[in-house]
C-alpha cells in the first residue's frame, strides 16, 4: 500500500486543524490535488501529487501460460459454438417430425409458429422461441403469456435451441392447455 497524500488545513480564521494521510492499492493511476505534508519535513504546501503504480513485465513463463490459456478458451467456445449449430439443426428436425414440415416451413420463415387452441374454436396461440406466446381470437390479441420451459430466465448453462422450445410449447398447448394456461403469466392488452 503506498501513502500518496496528506493534508493540513491551516488554523486562520478560527478553522481547526486536520490531519491525515491516504493510501492508495497501487492497482491503477491517479492524480490528485491537495494540500499535502511532506512526510520527512512536516511542512505543508499545495500542489498535485500524481502517482502511477510500477509497470510489471510478465515473465515468459507467464506470457507463454497466458497464451495457452487464452488457447484453451478459444478451442472452447468453438466447441461450444459447434455443439450449438448442431442441437440447432436437430432441434429443427424433431420440430419437423413431431409437428410437419410445413410447421418448420412457417417457424424458418417467421420464427414462430401457429397453434390452433383444442379447447376453444376461432382461438390460436402464436409460440416463438422465447418466452412469450401471443394469445388471438379472430384477428385481435387478447393476451399474452410468459411461458418458461425452464426454470428462471435462460442462461448458457440451461440453453436450448429455439426449435425445441417451441416443439415444447406446441406440446403443451396441444395435449394440456388449460394447465400452460393456469400456470403462464398473463399481459392482457
Amino acid at each position: 500500500m503506498a501513502v500518496y497524500w496528506g493534508y493540513c488545513s491551516d488554523t486562520t480564521a478560527g478553522s481547526t486543524i486536520s490531519n491525515g494521510w491516504g493510501q492508495y492499492d497501487g492497482t491503477a493511476s491517479f492524480v490528485s490535488t491537495a494540500t499535502f505534508v511532506l512526510a520527512d519535513t512536516g511542512c505543508s504546501s499545495y500542489g498535485t501529487v500524481a502517482y502511477s503504480p510500477p509497470v510489471v513485465v510478465p515473465t515468459p513463463e507467464q506470457l507463454k501460460a497466458q497464451q495457452k490459456a487464452e488457447e484453451e478458451r478459444r478451442a472452447l467456445r468453438a466447441r461450444e459454438e459447434q455443439e450449438r449449430k448442431e442441437a440447432v439443426m436437430v432441434a429443427e428436425v424433431l420440430l419437423a417430425e413431431t409437428l410437419g414440415v410445413d410447421v418448420l416451413a412457417e417457424y424458418k420463415a417467421k420464427g414462430k409458429i401457429t397453434v390452433d387452441s383444442p379447447g376453444k374454436p376461432g382461438r390460436r396461440y402464436i409460440v416463438d422461441g422465447k418466452n412469450m406466446i401471443d394469445v388471438y381470437e379472430g384477428n385481435e390479441r387478447v393476451d399474452r403469456l410468459c411461458l418458461h420451459l425452464i426454470d428462471g430466465c435462460q442462461h448458457d448453462s440451461q440453453w436450448l435451441p429455439e426449435a425445441d422450445v417451441v416443439v415444447g410449447k406446441a406440446l403443451l398447448l396441444q395435449l394440456d392447455e388449460e394447465r400452460v394456461l393456469s400456470v403462464a403469466n398473463h399481459n392482457r392488452p
